[in-house]
């Protein structure tokens, strides 16, 4: 990884910072050690910042492959409301070892001081989930022997009933049933007598059948009669 590190003069707002790079680099900006946004320009080795930092500022810009380092005039220059294309500066060889390992440590102190008080604070929440999750793992033991005790509680509270309902159902079966073939007995009687009545309704319409025909055979007469009294009065 390279930095390059830029000092803001108050006017970098939606204006760009030249400098040569990859266009399939990838890097981030900082200004004071905090995440800038910003837009990347490849066609002409420009990034635009969205963001105004503030005067005395410092914008560092951390890439994989960055080409070199801008000379103060450059920086001057792209820091003023231009759109001016940039050529391509060619790799720098003069980059000490000291200046690298210093870059290197200036962008990795931020980076552990966060990992240290996160880990911290990781570490005491794990410690307060620990003491909780045993306050917890002790309250299911002591829930589990008190279901334990009310269910074996239950289990002789139910075999009592079963006893006590076993003798009770023998001695109701035993009445349902002398009840069941009175009432079967019954039945059957009332069944013959129905049987006597559908016999006698059958006898009765018999009966009707043959009175019917009777009192029609008895008008045919009487209209003949009253035909023949009719013809003797004329």
């Amino acid at each position: 990884m390279k930095t390059i590190t830029f000092t803001a003069d108050g006017v970098q707002l939606l204006y760009p910072i030249g400098f040569a790079y990859e266009a399939e680099d990838v890097f981030t900006v900082y200004v004071d050690d905090s995440l800038l946004p910003f837009e990347k320009i490849d066609h002409n080795h420009t990034i635009k910042l969205l963001g105004a930092p503030a005067l005395g500022s410092r914008i560092k810009i951390v890439c994989a492959s960055c080409l070199s380092k801008v000379s103060d005039e450059e920086k001057h220059a792209n820091t003023k409301p231009h759109h001016q294309q940039r050529s391509t500066e060619q790799p720098s060889t003069t980059i000490q070892i000291d200046q690298l390992k210093q870059s290197i440590q200036s962008d990795i102190e931020p980076i552990l001081k966060d990992f240290k008080t996160h880990s911290i604070e990781l570490l005491a929440q794990m410690d307060k989930l620990h003491t909780k999750t045993m306050h917890t793992f002790e309250t299911c033991q002591k829930l589990k022997a008190e279901i334990s005790h009310e269910m074996s509680s239950f289990r002789q509270s139910i075999h009592q009933l079963i006893q006590e309902g076993t003798g009770k159902l023998q001695y109701d079966a035993s009445r349902i049933e002398g009840v069941a073939n009175h009432a079967v007995s019954v039945a059957n009687q009332r069944w013959g007598e129905v049987n006597s009545l559908q016999q006698s309704v059958h006898s009765l319409q018999s009966e009707v059948e043959t009175l019917k025909g009777q009192i029609s055979a008895l008008s045919g007469s009487l209209s003949r009669v009253e035909s023949r009294s009719g013809g003797s009065h004329k």
